[in-house]
């Protein structure tokens, strides 16, 4: 009897991690990979209006937006450049580590997003989501 139901626990939690497996969709942006939560969807022009809103910033090579019904997750990656950190007055900045990234979180009451900065190798990432934990889903 013991080995039926420990038969049956290995197979409920194998059958579990393949759907938290399957849950996120593996994207890359600018080299890096990033696990996006399922319902969002890459958004090819929302990343080329943003571009080229930075055309005259030749650190910032790459990004990716993806989407979903409620919000979307930005992520930005900037090379050799220390990006431009000066947020407004009411931001909150705070160290902290997300995935054994360590870098800079930023809230602010003003805003409904949050956001992630951290350093990788010779990049700089940011991602800015809804909350917290759909940042801690995206870093890989």
């Amino acid at each position: 009897m013991n080995k039926k139901i420990l038969t049956i626990l290995l197979l409920l939690i194998a059958v579990s991690t393949i759907a938290i497996v399957s849950a996120a969709d593996t994207q890359t942006v600018g080299g890096v990979e990033f696990n996006i939560p399922e319902g969002y969807t890459y958004d090819k022009e929302s990343v080329d209006v943003f571009l080229q809103s930075f055309e005259d910033d030749s650190a910032l090579n790459d990004a990716g937006v993806f989407k979903n019904s409620d919000d979307e997750i930005l992520v930005i990656i900037v090379y050799n450049d220390t990006p431009e950190t000066d947020f407004p007055d009411d931001y909150k900045l705070e160290n902290k580590t997300i995935n054994n990234k360590t870098g800079t979180f930023a809230t602010a009451s003003s805003r409904i997003n949050v956001g992630f900065l951290y350093q990788d190798g010779d990049k700089y990432i940011a991602i800015q989501a809804m909350d917290e934990d759909t940042i801690k889903a995206t870093i890989k």
